[in-house]
């Protein structure tokens, strides 16, 4: 299916709105996993519930989530590939 391309949004003045650091960069893979985390130490249950992308200058993230928790913590981690503890 092809993308239709949308316009960019517009502020109240007109102007673009947004930050053009916050654009992804080319990539189909997130650079972290987002979890929300029930509970303390071993006994803790963790569930992915997201992905995250650095934005361009490394300075915050775009987060994509596929739920929101309740109860809970956010975790944001490395994919567990890229981590050395397995």
């Amino acid at each position: 299916m092809p993308t239709i391309p949308r316009p960019a949004a517009k502020g109240a003045a007109g102007k673009p709105t947004g930050d053009p650091n916050m654009k992804r960069q080319k990539t189909t893979q997130p650079d972290y996993a987002v979890y929300s985390v029930e509970g303390e130490g071993d006994s803790a249950y963790w569930t992915k519930i997201g992905a995250a992308w650095s934005h361009k200058d490394r300075e915050g993230l775009n987060i994509t989530l596929t739920a929101l928790p309740l109860n809970g913590r956010l975790i944001v981690r490395k994919p567990k590939t890229e981590r050395d503890d397995d």
